[in-house]
């Protein structure tokens, strides 16, 4: 149970650096 934060953190982490350069563009346009 105590691993689980960690779990969802990381994938949070992930999920923004993969979005992140996809914003951008999207904010520079």
């Amino acid at each position: 149970m105590g691993c689980l934060p960690f779990f969802a953190a990381m994938i949070l982490l992930i999920s923004i650096l993969i979005l992140a350069p996809d914003v951008a563009l999207w904010l520079l346009e």
